[in-house]
């Protein structure tokens, strides 16, 4: 599995470069290590959500363990940004106090980081970028829901769980791969980044600022890469509507059908990243209409991207 070999060659990788950083005395290529510590666990998490995505649903968990790796994801941010907050700290306290000290080896500063540049080309080509399938597996996924007269679930579990299960673990691991594709070429830009301050020191060593101002700068950069990754997860576990999800626009859709004569009570949110529930109470023009209504009605939520609805139908 690419995951498997991306956790092997990133942990591979970082301790060459931690070792390498800390004989050149670099807070920027040590800061580029630690990251590809935190990208590591990161993919752990990853493989591990796979696997548990894949779990059958309970009775006690209905959605099964989908929202692991949510908090997994949570969990790696905050260590990350543990992680850079101490670097940030270090940096600006070497660049007040010992700017002066020429304690960084610019040539195995950039060597080392040339070294991580090189890595992180490796892991591209080994995670590739194939994220594709999703919405045919969504399509297959709703096409195998069961229909009732008044009330319309999300499933037939005892004829269909096994194959869901087999598409969300298809699903989760696509997404899990694609986010750790986009991962690695922002620390291709940061590797990028050290090996040019690297080379600078290496050209004149009394440019010593070039290490802190890269461990500072590229340290901040990833406070706002991962701030948005953060606040979708965090939003997952708020259970908030998924980003471009439209309540009043999808009310209004649903008002609009000829058999409803009116709906209420809309709810969507988030399972995970890659699934979205949702339900619905729908008034029918006359209780003969009931049927109609609700066919009319699952459509148009699965088209809104709601792979889990629920319809109930209320008759006067």
């Amino acid at each position: 599995m690419k995951l498997r070999k991306a956790i092997g060659c990133t942990v591979m990788f970082m301790l060459i470069q931690m070792t390498g950083g800390y004989f050149a005395g670099s807070l920027a290529v040590i800061s580029d290590a630690a990251h590809l510590l935190m990208d590591a666990g990161a993919f752990f998490i990853s493989l591990h959500a796979i696997y548990m995505g894949s779990y059958p649903s309970t009775a006690e968990r209905p959605f099964g363990y989908q929202r692991a790796e949510v908090f997994g994801v949570l969990m790696s941010i905050l260590a990350i940004w543990i992680a850079r907050l101490w670097l940030i700290f270090t940096a600006s306290i070497r660049l007040i106090v010992d700017e002066n000290d020429d304690h960084v080896d610019g040539k195995i500063m950039f060597f080392v980081a040339l070294f991580g540049l090189f890595s992180n080309v490796i892991l591209i080509q080994v995670l590739g970028h194939n994220s594709h399938a999703h919405g045919s597996h969504c399509a297959l996924e709703r096409n195998e829901r069961q229909e009732s007269p008044l009330l319309s679930n999300k499933t037939n579990q005892d004829k269909t769980e096994s194959a869901t299960s087999v598409l969300a673990h298809e699903i989760v691991g696509n997404e899990n791969v694609r986010a750790a594709y986009i991962h690695v070429i922002g620390d291709l830009i940061q590797s990028l980044g050290v090996c040019i301050a690297g080379a600078l020191i290496w050209y004149n060593p009394s440019w010593q600022l070039a290490d802190p101002v890269a461990a500072i700068v590229f340290g901040l950069i990833v406070f706002g890469t991962t701030r948005d990754i953060f606040k979708r997860n965090l939003d997952v576990l708020m259970e908030s509507s998924p980003p471009g999800m439209n309540i009043k626009s999808l009310e209004v859709e649903i008002n609009a059908l000829q058999h409803v004569l009116e709906c209420h009570e809309i709810r969507v949110w988030s399972i995970c990243m890659s699934k979205v529930a949702g339900m619905v109470h729908v008034t029918p023009v006359s209780s003969n209409a009931a049927g109609k209504a609700l066919k009319e009605t699952r459509p148009l939520l699965q088209a809104h991207g709601i792979q889990i609805e629920t319809v109930q139908v209320d008759i006067d």
